[in-house]
């Protein structure tokens, strides 16, 4: 009911996550080849992509601006990055609401950049909204872990694979970097900053099991509750829930009203906020307000 709409209200989130990635890069590009010296480029670096020098020297802020710089050099960084956010944000966002989708964007950013400071705190540049992207990709993977999605691998060869498996793959991947590459003695690096996806991807899953589903931090026994996924666990049903109030369907007044209203939550909070009532108001007001 109202979907699209509801849509146009939802995507501007979206849109301007990916049009400041774009500004940003086309300013780094400008300054960095239509410039007679190297020294603004650097300068803009300097001040907003994240460095151990630059975070000891205050900038608190580049563990969160350096999400929207990217390698001028490789034009698959930010073609990658902006089609994983802009391929898993759609879906994530009739779900966690507009809100709650830049909050994840900022989170997973921040907390990749941290865990990347970690490691690399003396030496060394990173920038790229891949932590971001990981941090959605892992929300709609423990969202949907067997709805089966199909992409073409090398843009040629179709695949089919559960998002649970792709998950797995990416946190494989990125775990064995992080220790073969990344932190390891003998590694070579290769430019890839494996603890901002770990942080990523870790933010993800914090958002599913504190913020999303709204569990626990700690147990009763006051120690802190980790838990697996619910996909690896046997479903549980939910008690059902009591009506708190009754809406006269025949007053239509009254029934666009409450539409209105239960449609401002779906727009802050996301779809998974409503009560069992409010959605079969929304079910049974569709087929009323449409005559």
């Amino acid at each position: 009911m109202r979907q699209q709409e509801e849509y146009r209200r939802e995507l501007p989130v979206l849109k301007w996550l990916i049009i400041v990635n774009i500004a940003v890069f086309i300013v780094q590009c400008v300054l960095e080849r239509w410039t007679s010296s190297p020294a603004p480029y650097n300068t803009f670096l300097k001040y907003f992509s994240l460095t151990g020098d630059g975070f000891r020297s205050g900038y608190l802020w580049t563990p969160l601006t350096y999400s929207f710089l990217h390698s001028t050099q490789m034009l698959f960084h930010i073609l990658g990055n902006l089609l994983g956010i802009f391929l898993f944000g759609r879906v994530l966002l009739p779900v966690v609401g507009s809100h709650r989708l830049l909050g994840l964007y900022i989170a997973s950013a921040v907390v990749g950049g941290l865990f990347w400071l970690v490691f690399n705190f003396k030496d060394g540049l990173v920038m790229g909204a891949s932590a971001a992207a990981l941090g959605f990709l892992t929300v709609y993977c423990l969202l949907y872990p067997n709805q089966r999605v199909q992409f073409l691998l090398f843009f040629i060869i179709p695949v089919s694979i559960l998002p649970k498996y792709i998950l797995w793959f990416s946190l494989f991947i990125n775990l064995f970097g992080f220790l073969f590459y990344e932190v390891s003695p003998q590694g070579m690096g290769g430019g890839v900053a494996y603890s901002a996806h770990l942080g990523g991807i870790l933010c993800g899953w914090l958002f599913i099991k504190y913020v999303h589903r709204r569990e626990p931090f700690f147990n009763k026994a006051g120690a802190t509750a980790v838990e697996l996924p619910n996909w690896v666990k046997k479903k549980r049903k939910s008690p059902p829930q009591s009506n708190k109030f009754t809406i006269n369907l025949s007053n239509r007044n009254q029934l666009k009203s409450e539409v209105d209203r239960i449609l401002d939550k779906i727009n802050s909070k996301g779809f998974g906020s409503l009560t069992e009532e409010e959605k079969r108001t929304l079910d049974k007001a569709r087929d009323i307000l449409s005559h």
